[in-house]
């Protein structure tokens, strides 16, 4: 019989990379949900998400931001041009909103979009 190892914030993050990597589904269920309830939603958290496809945490960290969005507004300047198109796409209603476009605005082309960025993030750190 194995033993369970217990997850924290000094092993969670290697844990998930090699969870993901070996398709080990319940550890990574098990990471995901104790970043979901141990770990403060930042950029840097939802690009880990992402890119490790712990998709509960993922949603968490999309939904404080959106909810939350002016006290990231400038974390979203300095790495929003990083961050996947499907990412941008969904915070897209919140960038036009803090910068005054009203109503519902479509996202350009991610190229477009990371081509114009340095204009959008002063806009945002003004905003």
């Amino acid at each position: 019989r194995g033993t369970v190892l217990d997850i924290d914030r000094k092993n969670v993050y290697i844990l998930s990379r090699w969870a993901d990597e070996y398709q080990v589904d319940g550890l990574k269920h098990r990471c995901d949900q104790y970043l979901i309830q141990h770990v403060q939603v930042s950029f840097e958290e939802l690009e880990f998400a992402t890119k490790f496809h712990l998709t509960g945490r993922r949603e968490k960290c999309l939904n404080v931001i959106k909810n939350g969005f002016r006290r990231f507004q400038a974390d979203l300047s300095k790495c929003g041009a990083e961050l996947p198109a499907d990412v941008l796409e969904s915070l897209w209603p919140n960038i036009c909103g803090c910068v005054g476009l009203a109503g519902t605005v479509v996202m350009p082309d991610i190229e477009h979009v990371r081509t114009m960025w340095p204009f959008v993030a002063h806009a945002l750190r003004r905003g």
